[in-house]
């Protein structure tokens, strides 16, 4: 292992857009202080307008009250211009902004993805991220130079009738070690 792990806190009050409302923003102030409480290393935020641009007033207020580094989430897929979100994200000074280059997939938008990455220079990192498998992720390295990626090493399961309850889930989606070390190992090799 390379070091003490570092846990990032994803702060997001709820599913759906990312332009929230007064009370939803001071839920996220108010679980980004609990956060940092328990010793998060960062903190993992999105906000927009509603015209798809980043909230740069938001974005900066809970950055200040981390004191953490921040990583702009898959948010930023949605907003309407990548390359001015991104210019924006630099100048607030965010550590990292995580991208599927605006697509379904890390790998559909691989081009996106690189180009944002030699924007970005040694300004912010761009972390791929979005259906990242050992079969793609050498692949995706060397069409975007980037040095973070953000998979979840995913299989599914069925589910249990506890898991179920009720619902009609037939299968459970869980972590896999097996295809965690798969991915890290393809990443790595070469």
């Amino acid at each position: 292992m390379a070091g003490p792990l570092k846990v990032h806190v994803l702060i997001r009050p709820r599913p759906g857009d990312f332009a929230y409302d007064q009370d939803e923003f001071d839920v996220m102030r108010r679980d980004i202080e609990a956060a940092v409480a328990a010793g998060a290393h960062g903190i993992v935020i999105g906000v927009l307008r509603d015209d798809d641009t980043v909230d740069t007033e938001r974005t900066a207020a809970l950055q200040a009250i981390s004191h953490r580094p921040v990583t702009f989430h898959r948010a930023f897929d949605l907003t309407a211009d990548p390359d001015a979100a991104l210019q924006t994200l630099i100048d607030l000074g965010i550590e990292r902004v995580l991208t599927s280059g605006q697509a379904a997939s890390a790998a559909e938008g691989a081009e996106v993805i690189a180009r944002l990455n030699d924007q970005a220079g040694n300004r912010i990192a761009v972390m791929a991220g979005g259906g990242i498998t050992a079969d793609n992720v050498a692949g995706l390295r060397a069409a975007t130079g980037v040095g973070e990626l953000h998979f979840s090493g995913s299989r599914a399961v069925p589910a249990s009738s506890r898991v179920r309850l009720g619902r009609g889930e037939e299968r459970l989606t869980v972590t896999s070690a097996e295809r965690i070390g798969a991915i890290i190992a393809a990443a790595t090799s070469g």
